[in-house]
């Protein structure tokens, strides 16, 4: 009978600081998930059976679990138009650079790179509304590179940063590669940049990557 009247506070402290953990987390849940009328259930069914508090905790934290995946699946191809460019912002953070354009439009630019294949331009027009979203890593937006005439700045303007910067001794400057989707071959697009910062050449390559990752 004494060890049993031990364990009985013990097994009552647990208990509350259980409840306390679960209060927490179904607080969190609540502001983050914005689930209420699950919330409301998970409570509910918390308080009628002998292990609801554990699932409450474990149902919650699956609810933040979702939530911050999908968050992390924002994306500018999923922009629509007329989004205001403050909640664009807000959902995929601050671009890699911004252009201006006419009529007092900008244009963002997103990229993925080096681990992706696609990088976005969205431009907005002079009332800060999103007008259109176009992905220009392919092969039509490379073949209208003009040789001789763009310079490293224009790459940049229209590409991002690219994936990979080398130098080979056939060529007196940088070579900017990018990876692309053509259609669904993954291939890599090489710009030869001189020293002057003028591109001179275009070469095409496949990329036979390791792994699968053309949904990038």
């Amino acid at each position: 009978m004494k060890l049993k009247s031990k364990y009985i506070p013990l097994m009552a402290t647990v208990s509350l600081f259980d409840a306390g953990k679960a209060l927490l987390v179904l607080v969190l849940g609540l502001v983050l998930a914005k689930g209420l009328p699950s919330l409301i259930g998970i409570v509910f069914y918390s308080f009628i059976t002998k292990k609801g508090v554990l699932y409450a905790i474990q149902t919650v934290l699956g609810y933040l679990v979702a939530g911050v995946l999908l968050s992390a699946c924002a994306s500018p191809d999923r922009e629509k138009p007329g989004a205001r460019r403050a909640d664009v912002l807000a959902r995929l953070g601050a671009p890699h650079s911004t252009t201006a354009l006419e009529g007092s439009r900008e244009r963002l630019l997103y990229s993925t790179l080096p681990a992706g294949r696609r990088v976005f331009h969205l431009d907005f027009d002079g009332a800060g509304r999103l007008e259109r979203v176009e992905q220009v890593l392919t092969l039509a937006r490379f073949s209208g590179v003009a040789l001789n005439t763009w310079t490293q700045a224009d790459v940049e303007r229209t590409f991002g940063p690219p994936m990979l910067v080398e130098r080979v001794a056939r060529f007196d400057g940088d070579i900017w590669t990018y990876r692309f989707m053509d259609d669904y071959e993954p291939r890599m697009a090489h710009i030869h940049i001189d020293r002057a910062g003028t591109v001179r050449q275009l070469v095409f390559s496949d990329d036979q990557p390791p792994g699968d990752d053309r949904d990038l």
